[in-house]
């Protein structure tokens, strides 16, 4: 008996390691293009400002409900001393993988990310059509020291405008960055549940 009780604590110690410390299993990838759980947040630099300590801050602040469907609180807040503080709440949700805004002043769904997500061939067969689409599906992207594999661009046309965005995104993380005509802002530091 004495025997069998020393194999199964070596066996033990095998399994566990020999300082009793076992490595963490690693968190499942998530399936959403935007992680969405209070808490999250989000902090971007905003690489066009002439005030190199402008920046913009997107956090996840709990949730709200209409039309009987739960939709998560962004708030989105830029600090920028040359134009001043500007604030914005949007409201998410999941609907399968499509991530869905909705607009409390109409009423109305829109869906930001169409997933699965289909790479289109040519820019010139989107001209026409509003709405993200993905023109990459695998780049490797460098945004203020952090490294991130695997993201995704897409091509954002918006109706009545002639220069569309771009915005790079990676599951798991959001945005790393968000572009157009004016405007650059690239991700620079995250908190993600």
């Amino acid at each position: 008996m004495k025997t069998l009780l020393v194999a199964i604590a070596s066996l033990c110690m095998l399994t566990i390691g020999c300082d009793g410390v076992t490595e963490p299993k690693p968190k499942a990838e998530t399936k959403q293009i935007l992680p969405l759980s209070v808490g999250n947040w989000w902090q971007y630099s905003n690489l066009i400002s002439s005030n190199s300590q402008a920046y913009m801050e997107w956090k996840v602040s709990g949730t709200a409900k209409f039309s009987n469907k739960e939709y998560y609180v962004v708030t989105k807040s830029s600090y920028n001393s040359a134009i001043g503080n500007q604030f914005d709440t949007s409201y998410y949700r999941y609907e399968s993988e499509d991530l869905v805004s909705y607009s409390p002043e109409t009423g109305n769904e829109t869906i930001e990310f169409d997933a699965p997500f289909k790479k289109i061939e040519s820019y010139e067969s989107i001209i026409p059509l509003t709405g993200r689409f993905l023109i990459q599906d695998s780049m490797d992207v460098e945004s203020n020291g952090l490294v991130f594999e695997n993201c995704m661009e897409f091509i954002n046309n918006v109706a009545n405008t002639t220069e569309p965005g771009h915005d790079i995104m990676k599951y798991g993380v959001g945005f790393v960055s968000m572009s157009g005509f004016k405007w650059y802002y690239s991700l620079k530091a995250y908190h993600v549940n």
